[in-house]
């Protein structure tokens, strides 16, 4: 059966569902099942439209106190688009990083400023901002950049802008970003940035050429992409109002949609748990512990710097480097098409990451904090779980798209 005929049939009978709560479970479902088939590039938006055209005058009759989560989700197109466009116009692929650590102090602001990251389009560091007078420091920012100067070996001077940022009152941790002042300036080569305050204090980050590490095809999770992405839904929670039972509801259709239309084979072992063939616990693979939260703003025992490009076909993404806490490790990366805001059940992520160390523990990559740089370029940290032994002297990272899985060999130093 095809998908656009699948999801005909599928809102068709499910139109008459019965209210669950404030939420509808059968146009759940559906849209659930319109996002896979969208996202999988197995029907397009205008399709999934047109196939449910008919039963959505019936949603909307039966919906009780407006649409809940997952009832118009966003629609894939933005993937699909920004993939279509190709890699050649994209403007913050790292050229170059440096771990860097620059401290300076203007306009009633200590500034210590790190990661540094070369691109086409200019530059972009993260920065830690303290408050040293009366003022709110997240109100003091722009002054303090304005207060600054910023220029390369090349004579080339930047204009710097905060980008998204948090923190508290005295305390703000978020990236610059750095662009050059002439339009018709683009930096290709950077060996350094320099930073000078009003009073003439400057300092300087070097730039080394990138690391040179291993990398190559690794295996996907799953031998097709719509396993992948079933794999992915299923380790999602639903929210409380839909609850335990009814995210199991929706996952079980999108998986028997799949199927259906011949992207799954009906003898996947993914299959039983999915569909509940067996007892299985709502946190698949849950730790018995949790890592211990860093503390804003803690800096870390220590960081390295890679800008370990991988060979994806369909994808950019690049390892920036990676900090720790003791045990507790971070990768930092940058990626392309990354594409995020969705909501249950469409928050399939553009990466997925874990690594094996050499003593042969298995890490999954826990996402945390993202960047949006628009036009499907963002940047993520990935924060390795269970931790990692001080005794480990290597990593294997595996970076996994639906469709595609890399990885880079990353030796340890001594922590």
């Amino acid at each position: 059966m095809t998908p656009e005929n699948y999801l005909r049939l599928m809102a068709g009978d499910m139109a008459g569902g019965q209210p669950l709560g404030r939420l509808l479970l059968p146009e759940i479902s559906v849209q659930a099942v319109a996002h896979a088939f969208m996202m999988l590039g197995l029907l397009s938006v205008e399709g999934a439209e047109a196939a449910m055209t008919q039963a959505r005058p019936e949603f909307a009759r039966r919906h009780i106190g407006g649409p809940g989560p997952g009832a118009r989700p966003r629609p894939p197109d933005d993937y699909w688009n920004v993939r279509a466009r190709g890699q050649q116009a994209l403007a913050w692929a790292p050229r170059a990083v440096a771990a860097g650590d620059l401290r300076v102090c203007v306009a009633a602001v200590d500034m210590r400023c790190a990661w540094f990251r070369t691109a086409r389009a200019g530059l972009r560091f993260q920065v830690q901002a303290a408050a040293t007078g009366q003022h709110a420091v997240g109100r003091q920012v722009d002054v303090a950049l304005a207060g600054l100067t910023a220029a390369d070996d090349a004579g080339r001077s930047y204009r710097l802008r905060p980008g998204s940022g948090h923190g508290s009152a005295r305390l703000w941790l978020g990236e610059v970003v750095a662009e050059p002042i002439s339009e018709h300036e683009h930096p290709q080569d950077v060996a350094w940035l320099e930073l000078a305050d009003d009073d003439g204090q400057a300092g300087r980050v070097f730039f080394a050429p990138p690391a040179a590490i291993g990398v190559g095809v690794a295996a996907p999770a799953w031998p097709t992409p719509a396993e992948c992405y079933l794999a992915w839904l299923s380790r999602q929670d639903p929210p409380p109002t839909v609850g335990v039972s009814g995210g199991r509801h929706v996952t079980a259709a999108v998986a028997e949609s799949l199927v259906a239309v011949g992207a799954i084979p009906e003898h996947s072992p993914l299959l039983p748990a999915v569909l509940g063939r067996h007892r299985r616990s709502t946190h698949p693979a849950l730790p018995s512990s949790w890592p211990r939260a860093v503390r804003l703003g803690t800096p870390p025992d220590f960081q390295l710097a890679l800008c370990a490009a991988l060979p994806f076909e369909h994808a950019v993404a690049v390892i920036e480097g990676m900090s720790a806490w003791g045990e507790d490790v971070q990768l930092h990366m940058y990626g392309w098409p990354w594409i995020g805001g969705q909501s249950w059940p469409t928050a399939i992520p553009s990466f997925k990451v874990r690594a094996i160390d050499d003593l042969g523990h298995e890490h999954e990559g826990q996402a945390g904090s993202w960047r949006d740089y628009g036009a499907g370029e963002g940047h993520g940290d990935f924060t390795l779980w269970p931790a990692v032994s001080h005794r480990a002297g290597r990593l294997r990272v595996v970076v996994s798209t639906l469709w595609e899985a890399r990885w880079a060999d990353i030796a340890l130093p001594g922590r």
